[in-house]
């Protein structure tokens, strides 16, 4: 429809789940590195489609100027995706024997990643995030949210329990991700666009803490 219709501009906003979460992952996944997650869960194939098929138009019709943007952990007021449900909560579920690092970025940086990415003819795939990560235990717990061990074998149990708890922020199918570190390589679209978060760790993890202090989470 774009093409039809002499679209001159198109942002598709990915994920950095596409990538999967493994324990054979590098320390940083750039923009080369393999879409894993479609082989490991079949609840993350539409995502992996959506990609495949931006791909094919953002090499078939140049004249699109496809931006794809794949953005760590999107958080902050307004944010209603898994994680940021689970950091809302009073409690998270932590596997035994696991903090895998993780990345965030505030809403608000990633809606000027956006306006960038728009503005700028600038065609191509980039990673979206900050410099700094920090440990999935340590976060929640930032968050102010008190930690909830799970065991973390067999293999198959984190996910019943989930699937049984019907935990919202904490999905069956993104359990390895709370288990095995996917850290991506930002520094393309920083250079590429000028990009520079503003908001720290700290803006992100004291919005839900101060939330919950207030009793409105």
């Amino acid at each position: 429809l774009c093409h039809k219709y002499d679209v001159r501009k198109v942002v598709v906003l990915s994920t950095y789940y596409v990538y999967g979460a493994s324990p054979y992952n590098p320390a940083l996944l750039t923009e080369e590195a393999p879409l894993k997650a479609s082989e490991l869960t079949m609840d993350l194939v539409d995502s992996v489609e959506l990609e495949n098929l931006a791909n094919i138009y953002l090499w078939k019709y140049p004249e699109l100027n496809i931006t794809i943007l794949r953005p760590c952990n999107i958080s902050g007021p307004g944010v209603l995706n898994s994680l940021s449900l689970l950091l809302s909560s009073k409690m998270a579920p932590v596997l035994m024997g696991f903090s895998p690092m993780m990345q965030f970025i505030h809403v608000e940086d990633m809606a000027h990643a956006v306006t960038l990415a728009f503005k700028q003819n600038k065609p191509g795939i980039y990673n979206v995030s900050t410099d700094d990560w920090v440990s999935y235990q340590e976060a929640v717990t930032q968050c102010g949210c008190r930690r909830m061990p799970i065991p973390s074998i067999p293999e198959g149990l984190p996910k019943l329990i989930s699937k049984r708890m019907n935990w919202k922020g904490w999905p069956p199918y993104l359990v390895n991700y709370y288990k095995y570190p996917v850290i991506i390589d930002g520094s393309l679209f920083n250079k590429t666009f000028g990009f520079k978060p503003r908001r720290s760790l700290d803006d992100i993890f004291s919005y839900y803490r101060e939330k919950k202090e207030m009793g409105i989470l």
